[in-house]
């Protein structure tokens, strides 16, 4: 469960691309899970798009040949969130013709893109206003809560939300798989 994070689900509509960063394990991939079903559940997406298995996901659509022949701006990417976990993997070897036409326009076609990385990612920074960190993790002392903090891109604004029970989340996607591009999969059970 996502705790006291009504502001921070009043600024996702507003900035659109939100960038998960930390350390390895640091619960960046499980934060954006956890986000993207609330998004879900709330009514403000109608699927979910993922480049690592969920099972709340959806799947692309089946005359696809590659999976980097999805079209982010086609009308089945509409209305929808973008989880893609490790996105340096696909930015690193994009144009910034090819990143100005992915970010072009999330608010027309109502996206939410929620990247996670570990590496820093500045090709995305022009796009990105929005970043996501963890600022205690509670497991540490045998307490189920990740205490994680949102900022604007000007490093001033910050809201602060905690994320408890992560455990139920565990279960909603597979912890082990390693993302090879950005562009989304088969989803389990689809």
């Amino acid at each position: 469960m996502i705790f006291m994070s009504d502001m921070l689900f009043l600024e996702l509509p507003l900035m659109r691309t939100t960038l998960f960063m930390g350390r390895r394990g640091s619960g960046k991939t499980l934060v954006a899970v956890a986000i993207a079903k609330e998004l879900l559940n709330r009514g403000m997406v109608e699927r979910v798009y993922a480049n690592i298995p969920l099972t709340f996901g959806d799947n692309p659509p089946s005359n696809l040949k590659r999976p980097n022949d999805f079209d982010f701006q086609a009308d089945y990417a509409q209305d929808a969130v973008f989880l893609l976990d490790e996105a340096w993997i696909g930015f690193m070897d994009f144009n910034k013709d090819l990143i100005r036409n992915l970010f072009a326009y999330p608010r027309h076609n109502n996206q939410f893109f929620l990247l996670t990385s570990v590496l820093p990612m500045s090709q995305i920074a022009t796009y990105c206003f929005h970043y996501v960190k963890m600022r205690w993790n509670g497991n540490t002392f045998g307490l189920p809560i990740r205490w994680m903090f949102a900022m604007t891109a000007s490093y001033k604004e910050k809201t602060n939300f905690y994320l408890v029970n992560e455990s139920e989340y565990y279960s909603d996607y597979d912890t082990t798989y390693n993302a090879k591009h950005i562009f989304p999969v088969r989803q389990h059970g689809n």
